[in-house]
């Protein structure tokens, strides 16, 4: 059954249905992923560090509000130091340090909302040599 799913997926060029049956183009996501402008990610909670990734890689500009750690979840997260990711200031200097490394210039803002409110941001490097990795 697995094998004949595999094989439609094949047949549809590249197109897989998520767990919702929506239709989804790889190769189409892909060059939306390639060509975005800005990254943005309000609590993203686990994608934290995929979404300033992405975001390194492609060269566009982001803004990251973090919220939980997740700590037991990502163990090879690191400062500069060596020390391990454990509390939200860390987190915090993690995005910072992970940018800053990309060569990217990172400001921080606090939003005007309740609860975790403080953005971690940058301009990007459009036009610039993508990061390495």
């Amino acid at each position: 059954m697995e094998e004949e799913q595999e094989q439609e997926e094949q047949d549809k060029g590249g197109e897989v249905a998520d767990d919702s049956g929506v239709v989804v183009d790889e190769s189409a996501a892909r060059n939306l992923l390639r060509s975005a402008s800005v990254v943005v990610g309000l609590h993203p909670d686990q994608a934290t560090g995929a979404l300033l990734q992405l975001a390194l890689a492609t060269g566009a500009a982001f803004a990251i509000v973090p919220c939980c750690v997740y700590s037991a979840e990502f163990k090879r997260r690191r400062l500069g130091d060596g020390t391990p990711v454990k509390s939200y200031e860390q987190l915090v200097a993690w995005l910072r340090e992970t940018a800053e490394a990309a060569g990217v210039v990172v400001e921080e803002d606090w939003l005007d909302m309740q609860g975790k409110n403080r953005v971690v941001f940058a301009h990007g490097r459009r036009g610039q040599e993508p990061a390495p990795g």
